[in-house]
């Protein structure tokens, strides 16, 4: 075999589904230190590295589903189950024993919150709702929190940078949605795990949180370290950081728009996050899940202007208190933050002079450190002057099987400190005429882009089959985000 066809074949084969919903485990790839057949589309970047033959004798995967949204599916097996519903489709109508809460009724909302029933639901008329020092939290088991309208920017839940959290999960099952959550003195939203459980399925759909003093959504354990939370979405959402909300940034620049630690089965789509970024000190990213998170997937986001955008994992050496798994995949030795991470179609894109000026500069697009069965393909990574590291980058000698393809930046990939990845397809150092408009985030490809269209290289079935838009791809595919037409 050729090493471009074993690359090839390692390639649809880690790419593969169990079926689950879930990525399968990786096959042993048999990373060595030897280099692969010269320059072209599929080269390795950052440390040489080829796959132990796998035996299969052909690189491309199954033909891509024929099934977007601008197709006509298959009709379902007469017995088989609907499908899902989208993250984003409009929440179902409000019930007439549904719990209507005006302005007027602010005092007091936060006891009545507390002692909400299983499977209450709050609807809030439309106007703004100063909270001051009462933040809301539910511990009742499938509770909703929704405003009345549908329109988030006509319920407003301010936490006028007195009370830490606005409004905090420790339950299952519970949903915010269709409202704005601003000025938290911490989080707007605080997901915890519970006190005797994990907490299961939250979902944040359509809100927008605006200006807290750190993180937007901060997800982490209990008390205690026993138990964290699982499954959760965040989608179609908008966080920001603005200029009237960065003075009110804590402890030398402790912001960021999504900050999990130890979640399981997250996913974050559709989703725009942007801003997060300080005169002095180094922001966290837009969308982060460290601390040995598990099994995210981020997808068809919008990271604008913040100074690292996506990252799985972070650091070389754990703390006390990180989720460990009754089930942890073999990760080899060294300190694993993330396991098993699925990052595409997102668009990052750093345009703001001002981020580039800033004590720090803009840090990375997209940063691996200590993953393990990481997956980054068809993103687009466009800054308008050079990060101070890199577009792209995986860091530590000990992550394992990760895997960069048809990512398409307009500047480097790099590894750090002995990291090893199998980087394919990818387009480099893209001039940055090739998007429509890199400050305002809109990168789709222009007719200059001629490096990344129709050159991506195939991936198996159901990896990235859509694009940024929710747009089926074609063949051949382009690289990046974007498939043009």
């Amino acid at each position: 075999m050729t090493h471009r066809t074993v690359w090839l074949a390692a390639l649809s084969l880690i790419a593969c589904d169990d079926g689950s919903g879930r990525r399968a485990p990786s096959p042993d790839l048999g990373v060595t230190d030897s280099a692969t057949d010269g320059p072209g589309p599929d080269r390795v970047t950052g440390d040489a590295a080829t796959v132990r033959d796998t035996g299969a004798d052909t690189a491309d995967a199954t033909p891509p589903s024929d099934t977007g949204p601008n197709r006509d599916a298959e009709p379902p097996e007469p017995d088989a189950a609907p499908p899902p519903p989208s993250p984003c489709a409009p929440l179902a109508p409000v019930a007439d024993d549904a719990v209507r809460i005006t302005p007027d009724d602010i005092p007091g909302l936060a006891a009545r919150l507390a002692s909400a029933q299983p499977g209450d639901t709050f609807v809030f008329a439309a106007g703004e709702y100063p909270l001051g020092a009462q933040p809301l939290r539910i511990e009742a088991a499938g509770v909703t929190l929704r405003g009345e309208t549908g329109d988030r920017d006509d319920v407003v839940l301010d936490g006028e940078y007195t009370a830490e959290q606005v409004i905090t999960i420790a339950a299952d099952d519970v949903t915010v949605a269709d409202l704005t959550v601003r000025r938290a003195s911490g989080h707007a939203i605080h997901v915890v795990g519970g006190t005797d459980d994990h907490t299961d399925r939250p979902r944040v759909l359509n809100v927008s949180a605006l200006d807290s003093g750190r993180q937007s959504i901060r997800v982490e354990g209990s008390a205690d370290d026993r138990f964290f939370s699982n499954d959760g979405v965040v989608a179609c959402s908008h966080l920001e950081l603005t200029d009237e909300g960065r003075p009110q940034v804590r402890d030398a620049c402790d912001t960021g728009g999504i900050d999990a630690r130890g979640a399981r089965g997250w996913l974050v789509t559709r989703t725009e996050i942007r801003g997060f970024w300080c005169v002095a000190g180094l922001a966290r990213h837009g969308i982060h899940f460290w601390r040995t998170s598990r099994d995210t997937t981020i997808e068809r986001n919008l990271v604008l202007d913040c100074a690292r955008g996506i990252g799985l994992g972070l650091g070389f050496t754990g703390v006390e208190g990180e989720r460990s798994y009754p089930d942890p995949p073999d990760c080899g030795d060294g300190y694993t933050g993330h396991y098993a991470g699925d990052v595409r179609n997102n668009f990052v894109a750093v345009g703001d002079v001002r981020v580039h000026a800033s004590g720090t500069g803009a840090d990375t697009g997209i940063g691996l450190e200590g993953t393990c069965d990481a997956r980054v393909a068809h993103n687009t990574v466009a800054l308008t002057m050079a990060p101070r590291s890199s577009a792209i980058e995986w860091r530590f000698a000990h992550s394992a099987r990760v895997l960069l393809a048809n990512n398409l930046t307009t500047h480097r990939l790099i590894a750090r400190d002995g990291a090893v990845a199998m980087a394919l397809g990818n387009v480099e150092v893209a001039p940055p005429e090739s998007f429509v408009d890199i400050p305002t985030g809109d990168l789709h490809l222009t007719d200059v882009a001629a490096s990344a269209i129709n050159a991506a290289l195939p991936l198996a079935n159901g990896v990235a089959d859509e694009d940024y838009d929710g747009e089926p791809r074609t063949r051949p595919r382009d690289v990046g985000a974007d498939e043009r037409e």
